[in-house]
Order: structure tokens, then C-alpha cells, then sequence
């Protein structure tokens, strides 16, 4: 494990559906707003009942959009968080992706987009951010992109899962001598 995460326990929701996602359009960091399923996953994914101190999110359109819905009925700080925005794309945001789903989680450490971030880059930028809002907040939730949350879950060293659009996962440190986590997620759980 390159970086650790503070040991505390944190939400992240990735942003509701965009046009590009049903497309199957790289976005990055291309501002890219909702499509109206992504608003209605939104809608669907409001937060009511929670332990959240403090939200941050990525400063992207349709992370903007998905924390406004989301957040509506909570009083707690928002705050926009630019190390968590969604990676670096370079010459591949706006164009379809030419890797499939499941090539990428094989190989996105080493995948090395032109004129884009790297993975260690990306990841050590987002790490910052996720310390950053857990050194601020005693619980807090991160609405961010799935990149985002492939950063965290290859910090915390937990087998890599896919996250749908607006899936909200809480994360709990289980054992800190061993550095063990888990995710619990709305559906199931996974370590």
C-alpha cells in the first residue's frame, strides 16, 4: 500500500448518471452535467438519516449537481474539494473509450492516458484531498467520480468493486494494527 488513509470512518457517492456515461464517453475532468436519469438517481439517493459531519465534493458539474440533490434535507458545511475532481483523461475526454470496463480495472495503474495524469499522480492527489476533509471532519461524506473511488479502495487495500452511479458506501477501519477496512454499501457488504 503506496498511501494511508486516516484511520476513521467516511462515506463517498459517486455523481448520478451523465449523457457521456450512457454513451460510453470518456469524461475526466470534461464538465459534464447530469442526464435526466442521473437527476432522478439523485432524487432516489437522498440522504435523511446519517452520522455525516461534512460533505466535500468534486467541483465538477455533475458532482455539483448530485451534492445539491443529495444533500438537500442536511445542515451540515459543503464544501467543494478540488483534490477529489476526477482524473485527467487528457486526449481521451470527449472520445469513446477505446478500453473496455474491465481492461481498465485490470490495468489502471499502469494504463498511462497522452497528455493525461497518471495513475500515481492522480491517486496521491485524491489521497491528499480524502486526508485533508477526514483531518476536518469526524465523519464525512466525499461525492466524487469512480476513479476517485478506485484511489481509495487500492489505498485501503480492498479488493477492487465497482460503484454505480449514486451508490452511497461507508467506509470503517476495522482493525488498525492490521490496517484492515471495510465497505458497506446500501446492498451488501465487501471487505
Amino acid at each position: 500500500m503506496q498511501h494511508a488513509i486516516i484511520k476513521k470512518a467516511f462515506y463517498f457517492m459517486r455523481h448520478g448518471t451523465t449523457e457521456w456515461n450512457i454513451k460510453k464517453i470518456c469524461q475526466g475532468q470534461a464538465d459534464v452535467p447530469l442526464h435526466a436519469i442521473g437527476v432522478e438517481e439523485a432524487h432516489n439517493a437522498i440522504i435523511t438519516q446519517h452520522d455525516i459531519t461534512d460533505v466535500f465534493y468534486s467541483p465538477l458539474q455533475r458532482t455539483v449537481e448530485t451534492t445539491r440533490i443529495v444533500t438537500q434535507h442536511m445542515t451540515c458545511p459543503k464544501r467543494e474539494m478540488i483534490d477529489i475532481k476526477a482524473r485527467h483523461f487528457g486526449d481521451l475526454e470527449g472520445k469513446p473509450w477505446v478500453i473496455s470496463s474491465e481492461e481498465l480495472a485490470k490495468t489502471y495503474k499502469t494504463f498511462e492516458p497522452t497528455n493525461g495524469e497518471l495513475w500515481l499522480q492522480f491517486s496521491t492527489r485524491v489521497l491528499q484531498g480524502i486526508n485533508a476533509g477526514l483531518a476536518r471532519s469526524e465523519c464525512p461524506l466525499f461525492i466524487a467520480h469512480s476513479e476517485v473511488f478506485r484511489a481509495i479502495v487500492d489505498a485501503l487495500d480492498i479488493e477492487y468493486c465497482s460503484i454505480n452511479n449514486c451508490d452511497l458506501i461507508k467506509f470503517i477501519p476495522t482493525n488498525t494494527l492490521n490496517n484492515s477496512w471495510k465497505a458497506i454499501h446500501h446492498k451488501k457488504d465487501f471487505e
